[in-house]
């Protein structure tokens, strides 16, 4: 689902637009190259741990297909911008940057979040466990006045990924940022002004999707950018993110809490073997726990029937067929979900 709305609508006027300019760091990288796991990924950590939030805006864009987190959004999207040629690069908003690219980028982050934002964009996400699904909604104000052809990007972004890297050992290590897919049926999205714009202008935004456990809820981020278009080139103007999913409940079903100490692995790290606690508010005639790995395919069931009520404790056992990396355990109890992460190492 898809829907562009006036501002009259009752959730738009909720959404609280930041005036702030943030910027865009995009790496172009793959798992299979040697450079990139070299000074390149400590390059891109220190803007991960450094200016990635309140500034600016990281993220992480496989295009090459043999790569194993390669995305055709993430190539999609490098296809607009200027000079990719083979990684590793760095790109500050669109243009790649050359030399110093730690203190180049830095600086010019630096500045452009002195500067005032021509439009910003406030974004709610929220995931409703009944349907399976994830609604973002949008809203996009511009501050001054201006003419132009304005379209803007929803993109899903996993914020830790462990998979192998070239240069960097023989095992998987934590990736950063990557991004996966766009939201809304384009890379680029849809024109949200075009023509002579007035200062003040909103435009609200909402799009929906069926969410299948594509990954996990906790380590999702969604990101918003801004872009002016001219002709076949789309020029960066800001960009937003959140990293917070919140609970969508309807009168017909209502999501059951079972995060926390509901629904629980220990360790979450393990070689061998663990084990998943729950603590059940009351018995579940249906309920199942399945263990997926991290492309979505389900590795294996683990318990599928009825639960009693109270504190419970199931075995998670790691298979010699099971490779090291992250996976996710999946409780589905009455139409309630829940998922966890869990690191084979």
């Amino acid at each position: 689902m898809f829907v562009l709305v006036c501002t009259s609508s009752l959730w738009a006027q909720s959404i609280e637009v930041p005036q702030k300019q943030r910027s865009l760091i995009t790496k172009h990288t793959a798992t299979w190259c040697p450079i990139c796991g070299l000074d390149a990924w400590d390059t891109q950590k220190y803007f991960t741990d450094n200016l990635d939030g309140d500034k600016a805006i990281v993220l992480t864009a496989h295009i090459s297909t043999t790569s194993r987190l390669y995305s055709n959004t993430a190539k999609e999207l490098l296809a607009t911008f200027q000079g990719v040629f083979f990684q590793p690069e760095f790109f500050f908003n669109t243009t790649k940057v050359n030399g110093d690219v730690q203190t180049n980028i830095t600086n010019q982050v630096n500045n452009a979040a002195n500067q005032s934002p021509l439009a910003q964009t406030g974004l709610v996400a929220t995931y409703n466990a009944a349907t399976d699904t994830l609604r973002v909604r949008t809203l996009t104000k511009f501050f001054n006045a201006t003419e132009g052809e304005y379209q803007i990007s929803i993109l899903l972004v996993e914020r830790e990924v462990m998979e192998i890297q070239s240069n960097r050992g023989s095992g998987p290590v934590l990736h950063k940022k990557i991004i996966r897919n766009a939201l809304i049926p384009s890379t680029f999205g849809p024109i949200i002004a075009n023509g002579t714009i007035a200062a003040g202008t909103e435009t609200a935004l909402e799009t929906a999707i069926k969410w299948d456990d594509r990954y996990d809820l906790d380590n999702i981020e969604i990101v918003t950018i801004l872009w002016k278009r001219d002709n076949i080139r789309y020029d960066f103007v800001n960009a937003n993110s959140t990293t917070t999913i919140g609970s969508e409940q309807t009168t017909s079903a209502r999501r059951e809490d079972f995060l926390g100490s509901r629904f629980a692995i220990a360790p979450n790290a393990t070689s061998s073997f663990a084990v998943i606690q729950l603590d059940l508010p009351q018995a579940f005639n249906e309920a199942e726990i399945i263990l997926f790995d991290p492309y979505g395919r389900m590795v294996r069931i683990l318990h599928r029937g009825s639960l009693p009520a109270g504190l419970q404790h199931l075995p998670l056992e790691r298979n010699r067929a099971d490779a090291a990396g992250m996976y996710f355990l999946r409780f589905r109890a009455g139409t309630s979900t829940a998922v966890r992460r869990v690191i084979f190492f």
